[in-house]
């Protein structure tokens, strides 16, 4: 299966955070295609591009799902940015979900074509918060490829913890 690359829309940020040890480059040695493939359940194709701005840094990507609907799509959406940006002070953590310092799921909207979901955590050193959105809209036969925002959390957080180390 073929993937095309998509842009979700970026901006740069202006806010002024002191140099970390760790830094936004050290998670392209993270985040790749085969990482990314396997949080789907379904064989699929991944190509992408990094995005990288003065203080975020950005995947993105749109499995091609060869539908006969034009609507259709299924895409991933990667973003990581200092602590404090991707997670408001007022925002509880889900306590089900054991991912790095602190993770919530974000449910943005369902119906019965599709959906717009996915999580977003805090790394075990509380330095980035990191947000991993799957929007997808299919036709009436199309399969759907599963995608599992919680597993790719989970192994973004091990790599990024074994990387410290």
């Amino acid at each position: 299966m073929r993937a095309r690359f998509f842009w979700f829309g970026l901006m740069s940020l202006a806010a002024c955070h002191p140099q970390e040890k760790r830094t936004l480059q050290d998670f392209v040695k993270i985040v790749d295609a085969p990482l990314i493939q396997t949080a789907y359940a379904k064989l699929v194709t991944v190509s992408f591009e990094t995005k990288s701005l003065a203080q975020e840094i950005h995947w993105g990507g749109r499995v091609d799902l060869h539908s006969t609907d034009p609507e259709a799509y299924d895409a991933y959406s990667i973003r990581i940015t200092p602590a404090g940006i991707l997670w408001p002070v007022n925002e509880t953590a889900d306590p089900q979900l054991k991912i790095g310092q602190k993770a919530r799921q974000e449910f943005i909207s369902f119906s019965p074509e599709g959906a717009t979901y996915g999580i977003t955590f805090t790394t075990t050193d509380g330095k980035w918060d990191v947000r991993i959105i799957r929007s997808q809209h299919l036709g009436k036969k199309d399969v759907d490829p599963e995608f599992n925002a919680e597993k790719l959390a989970r192994a973004i957080s091990a790599r990024y913890d074994l990387l410290k180390t």
